[in-house]
């Protein structure tokens, strides 16, 4: 299976992967780190445990010790798809998905449902099997956005410009950079959790590389202050999450007759699969 955004590593970049089923030792500690909060720990546990080899051109390792080291570094999309492949594989029921969606020009809500009368049957649910999956063709292992308006960091006592912040360049969020910003911001804090994951994956500002001790200080400032949020954040979001399942499903009204694009919600799947 074709990775959606490849495993960069040291050694190389891995390309695909073969799966399996979970077994119940993954099933149980996978759920221990859920229900604990600690979504992406639990993500890491399960994805390492279902996945038997990483492919690296022509060699491949299937070493356990080696696949859980990869996995940590494994970017969060890919894993995130993984994962639900892998729950389809343990429960084919899952793949159907039911919803309503409102029209956005009448209001009228189309089902998708499974509806059995007798011998009767009538099945208008989404299937995320069908969803179509974007693969990352050229491996670059960096993002860089250029800010629209520079961020300035001043001194609050003199009133010194530290530093103007004019473009971020930063890896593909691990779930190590996942893990990492949830033992340092309430994951209940959804946005600041984001600009901590950013912070964790950022590998330059202005071209110039950053450390650990640069970001602990200026990191969480430099997201809180961009002033264009719908532009630069929004760019840089679009551009983190394109790879993987596209989540975008037609809809046409039964009422107006009128036609759509949506989203199916696929991002809580592992979760509420793992816990259900």
């Amino acid at each position: 299976m074709r990775l959606p955004i490849p495993v960069f590593s040291k050694d190389g970049i891995y390309t695909d992967v073969e799966i399996e089923k979970p077994r119940g030792a993954v099933i149980a500690d996978a759920k221990k780190a859920a229900d604990s909060s600690d979504v992406y720990s639990a993500l890491k546990i399960f994805v390492a445990g279902c996945v038997t080899s990483l492919l690296k051109d022509d060699e491949i390792i299937s070493d356990k010790a080696a696949i859980n080291n990869k996995v940590a570094i494994m970017p969060y999309k890919t894993a995130e798809y993984l994962a639900t492949r892998i729950m389809l594989l343990y429960d084919p029921d899952m793949d159907a998905v039911e919803g309503f969606y409102p029209c956005p020009r009448c209001g009228n809500k189309i089902k998708a449902e499974y509806i059995k009368d007798g011998e009767v049957e009538i099945d208008t649910r989404d299937y995320i099997s069908n969803l179509p999956t974007l693969v990352m063709e050229n491996p670059t292992e960096f993002i860089t956005i250029q800010l629209t308006d520079p961020v300035i960091i001043k001194n609050k006592q003199t009133g010194e410009i530290k530093e103007k912040i004019e473009s971020i360049t930063m890896r593909w969020p691990t779930l190590t950079d996942c893990i990492v910003a949830g033992r340092k911001v309430n994951r209940q804090d959804i946005v600041r959790m984001q600009f901590a994951i950013y912070v964790e994956a950022m590998t330059a500002v202005n071209d110039i590389p950053v450390d650990n001790k640069w970001k602990s200080v200026v990191g969480m400032m430099i997201f809180e202050n961009i002033k264009n949020v719908k532009e630069d954040l929004g760019k840089l979001n679009q551009i983190v999450n394109q790879y993987g399942l596209q989540q975008k499903i037609k809809k046409i009204c039964n009422s107006c007759g009128k036609e759509w694009e949506t989203d199916i919600n696929t991002a809580g799947f592992f979760v509420s699969a793992l816990l259900s």
